[in-house]
């Protein structure tokens, strides 16, 4: 009896110590015989990694996900700022060139135009606050105080509500060529020497020096091409009036109103704004970029005329004609054209907005070439439109009614805003791009 229950001590202290050291050798990974599947647990899956990534401020912090990490959230679109360029010089006392990629932000957002020590940096002054989206601003002109030699500066673009900027090079402005001469006095010897090329002004000094140090004066200003849909600017000999560059007089004569004929003569970039320049015949004048928000414009000549970025918010432009005129980019948002005549006018990306556009016999808009023009909530009425130029047109909203658009080239036309059409006429072979964008599609009538 004693040995029996000697015996079973043994055999249960067997019991209880194995398992303990079967599971101390799965811990140190050693054990000489493999344990049965009741001993083998599941091994916890490692929690992944997220790597530490630094953000530079206002930007958030991408995000991890399956594949890896993404791009970078809440980033602010940036705004490409063309002009002024990186190095360049402009004149004392004249308008500075101001031209960024209107395309990055929507067409009737506006812009704060600041003047900052350096790209990124401090803001300085505004030069203009909640300017239209036109893709230029050229009527500041920098007062004393910024234009010390050794000083240089950089244009900041931004939207209202900052989520979208961008910064220009780094410029310097220099001094004025003595007026008739094209020089410049030197600051360290007083002697003339040569006026450097100024990048973004519209006329481009050749000066030559000889025994007798005289000089001589060679002038080119650049033409406007906008062929196709190019805005770019080409080099060819002037053949505006000797009047360009004397902004302040020209201004001054616009605001009397004593002169009626400034055909020929270069505006670009003036604020001609609520001005009343009523029957003033501006016919092949270059008024690029010019603000005339406002302005009385009654039965005005802009024949053959450069309006390309031209702003003509709110302008009463009854009677006006626009034949042959270049009006690439420009702004018309609630302006009145009653009788105007578009007959030959290039409306490459230019906007019309908000506008009551009636047909009252006149040519209108039937001979314009409306390429990729844009209209936005107009109302547009009794108009004949055959045979209009009206590729790649966007059309967002607003009213159509009694149109003929019968031999219209309609090619890649963009609808949006479930415009409504009334007794318009149009060509079958474009019923795919207006099926399915209007409520009032029933209305059309489709034509052979």
């Amino acid at each position: 009896m004693r040995y029996a229950s000697l015996l079973f001590v043994i055999l249960f202290g067997l019991l209880v110590t194995t398992p303990k050291a079967q599971a101390d050798q799965l811990k140190t990974g050693i054990m000489k015989s493999a344990p049965s599947p009741n001993q083998i647990t599941s091994t916890p899956k490692p929690t992944p990694q997220v790597p530490d990534v630094k953000t530079a401020p206002g930007v958030t912090a991408p995000v991890p996900t399956k594949q890896g990490i993404t791009a970078p959230l809440g980033q602010k679109a940036t705004i490409a700022v063309k002009s002024p360029a990186q190095g360049t010089q402009h004149p004392t006392g004249k308008p500075l060139g101001i031209v960024w990629d209107r395309s990055t932000i929507p067409a009737a957002a506006t812009v704060n135009i600041l003047l900052v020590d350096k790209p990124g940096g401090t803001p300085k002054a505004t030069i203009k606050a909640g300017a239209p989206n036109t893709g230029s601003f050229t009527s500041w002109i920098a007062p004393q105080q910024y234009t010390a030699a050794g000083n240089s500066w950089a244009i900041r673009i931004e939207t209202a509500d900052s989520k979208a900027s961008g910064h220009s090079g780094t410029f310097s402005f220099i001094q004025q060529p003595v007026a008739g001469t094209g020089v410049v006095p030197s600051v360290k010897s007083g002697v003339a020497v040569q006026a450097p090329t100024i990048a973004g002004e519209a006329t481009n000094l050749a000066v030559t020096k000889n025994a007798a140090s005289k000089s001589t004066l060679a002038a080119q200003t650049p033409g406007i091409a906008a062929a196709k849909g190019s805005l770019t600017a080409t080099p060819q000999t002037s053949s505006l009036s000797q009047d360009q560059g004397s902004a302040t007089p020209l201004l001054n004569e616009l605001k009397l109103g004593k002169r009626k004929d400034f055909s020929r003569v270069s505006l670009a970039g003036l604020d001609l704004s609520n001005l009343n320049l009523e029957q003033v015949n501006f016919e092949g004048a270059d008024l690029s970029g010019a603000d005339m928000t406002g302005a009385d414009l009654t039965r005005c000549d802009f024949t053959g005329a450069n309006l390309i970025r031209a702003n003509l918010t709110k302008a009463n432009c009854q009677g006006v004609s626009f034949k042959n005129a270049q009006l690439g980019r420009a702004i018309f948002i609630k302006t009145s054209i009653l009788s105007a005549d578009f007959t030959g006018a290039t409306c490459n990306e230019t906007l019309f907005k908000w506008m009551d556009i009636l047909g009252d016999g006149n040519e209108g808009f039937s001979k314009a070439n409306l390429e990729s023009a844009i209209f936005e909530y107009c109302s547009i009425t009794f108009h004949n439109l055959k045979n209009t130029n009206m590729k790649h047109v966007v059309i967002n909203g607003g009213n159509f009614r009694y149109i003929d658009f019968r031999g219209a080239q309609l090619d890649g036309i963009r609808i949006s805003g479930n415009p409504e059409f009334h007794e318009v006429a149009i060509s079958i072979k474009y019923i795919n791009l207006f099926q399915g964008k209007t409520d009032s599609f029933p209305n059309i009538i489709w034509v052979n």
